[in-house]
């Protein structure tokens, strides 16, 4: 599915008051970023600034400079690279103009050091290889995509694989630049230590209005606290097109009438990320004597409130964030990162009036069987959403039809809100469906929940894999959503029409 809508460019949507300087900008700053790259004919100026680090099976380290050391790929590209691709042009591509519009990538001098490990053992070899050689990269910044806890369970962060792989660049007083997650289902989130960002959605444009994106994940980690930091644009991240077979971005830019040239889009969490990411590396290059705590502060601070909730993070600002560095006022430190005293005794936690404490409690029981089924559907009655979600994960799927018939219910009966519960619901439906679910599973096919018609997307797939696939996309906009829908419903107008006359 192409588009004709052009979406203004990131700097301009996150407050530069001039587009970066391509021969500038970002210059001597290190930023490593945990995906996967090619040699692409778009980054050939990155030649010296390129490096894949990688973690061999008997441990041992390598590390090799892409643009320079490896065969440059050619169209279709590989999929398996898309992500990590598009997350790098969103920073470093250099500048074009497309329909009187600038765009650059926001740091295109700066030295990229990729680490594609999901394994959490050695992407932590990998941190430590590459903190021991900071100082030949002037490695300041880790933008981080592999998501803390990422399920509906909810533990003390410390406990988290991956918050245990990134501990020695926090140690090393690195900036971890942490993307916060893309459903509202998720229940556990980064540690304080982390730099957490969502995502607001402002459909594409600088003069748009902005909100909380539902799809960012928010709310209370296992430690206490409130995440994330700071939202960046959710949606419509234009970058160079990534030509390959099988996209996993969503509606490229594509005008035939204006010009040959096309656009990825990117989005989530993990694009959010990569802008705050290089909008510390933007800042770092210009301001070197700024310490990482204050910029970090400095973001913060200065962002623009949404005014959505008390608890919700500001949206960055970077005009005036840039204005208050660059005439040296007093930047306010953040809360501290003290932990409160979560963990405690799993037998009186379960009845705590503390709803983390509790969660922590029942996530141990499950995961210790210490719980039957039946105590287990007490807790989705919890009046804390976060304790619902570690219910509805310990159940996993219902394992008979009364409870099939139960959980329809709580789903039916569940409000939308940012904290996910419904769609936990709806994911707990997804395991064990059937064939003969066809009728239910269509009613929710426009959804304004893009997890909710990702779990009809998957039903599709797996019992009718000649429908239409429904096309994933985080646009909040429900014209967009029905005219993606419009196929899927079309052939369910023919297959159920059909049936009756056979």
């Amino acid at each position: 599915m192409y588009t004709s809508f052009l979406a203004d460019p990131t700097w301009e949507r996150l407050g530069f008051s001039t587009p970066p300087d391509e021969t500038r900008a970002g210059e001597g700053i290190g930023v490593v970023i945990t995906d996967t790259v090619i040699n692409h004919p778009t980054i050939k100026h990155l030649a010296g600034r390129l490096k894949r680090v990688t973690v061999n099976d008997d441990m041992s380290v390598a590390c090799r400079d892409v643009v320079l050391e490896e065969q440059q790929e050619e169209v279709p590209y590989p999929n398996i690279a898309e992500h990590g691709m598009v997350s790098l042009f969103l920073l470093s591509h250099l500048p074009f103009e497309l329909e009187g519009k600038k765009y650059v990538g926001l740091v295109p001098q700066a030295t990229f050091i990729m680490v594609d490990h999901h394994d959490p053992f050695r992407l932590k070899k990998a941190m430590e290889w590459i903190i021991e050689r900071q100082e030949i990269w002037n490695v300041q910044i880790v933008i981080n995509f592999l998501v803390v806890g990422g399920d509906l369970s909810i533990r003390p962060t410390c406990e988290e694989p991956i918050v245990q792989a990134m501990m020695p660049a926090i140690e090393a007083g690195l900036l971890v630049i942490q993307a916060n997650g893309n459903s509202p289902a998720i229940n556990n989130n980064s540690p304080m230590e982390f730099f957490a960002v969502g995502g607001y959605d402002d459909g594409g444009l600088k003069s748009n209005s902005k909100k909380i994106h539902p799809l960012s994940s928010k709310g209370i980690n296992g430690d206490g606290h409130l995440r994330p930091d700071i939202l960046a644009p959710f949606t419509y991240l234009p970058t160079p097109y990534y030509d390959c077979s099988k996209t996993d971005l969503y509606t490229p830019y594509s005008n035939h009438t204006k010009t040959d040239m096309k656009l990825s889009y990117f989005g989530g969490t993990c694009g959010t990320a990569t802008l705050i990411g290089g909008v510390c590396a933007y800042i770092l290059s210009q301001y070197p004597d700024i310490s990482l705590d204050s910029l970090r502060s400095a973001l913060v601070h200065l962002g623009t409130p949404l005014g959505e909730t008390e608890h919700t993070a500001p949206t960055v600002d970077v005009a005036k964030t840039i204005n208050v560095i660059q005439k040296g006022d007093p930047i306010p430190p953040l809360p501290s990162n003290a932990k409160e005293n979560i963990i405690g005794d799993v037998g009186s936690d379960i009845y705590s009036k503390n709803e983390i404490k509790r969660g922590i409690a029942l996530t141990k029981l499950i995961e210790q069987k210490n719980i039957t089924r039946e105590e287990l559907w007490n807790f989705v009655d919890d009046p804390s959403p976060y304790v619902q979600k570690v219910a509805i994960w310990g159940l996993h799927k219902p394992i008979n039809i009364d409870e099939r018939e139960l959980s329809w219910g709580y789903f039916s009966n569940s409000r939308s809100d940012v904290l996910g519960v419904r769609e936990a619901w709806a994911y707990m439906l997804l395991f064990g469906a059937n064939k003969e679910e066809l009728d239910r599973w269509m009613q929710f096919v426009t959804d304004l929940s893009a997890d909710v018609r990702h779990c009809v997307n998957y039903y599709l797939k797996k019992y009718y894999p000649d429908a239409p696939g429904l096309v994933h996309t985080p646009d909040t906009n429900t014209e967009v959503i029905q005219k993606i829908a419009a196929p899927v419903l079309q052939w369910y107008m023919y297959f159920s029409n059909k049936g009756k006359f056979n």
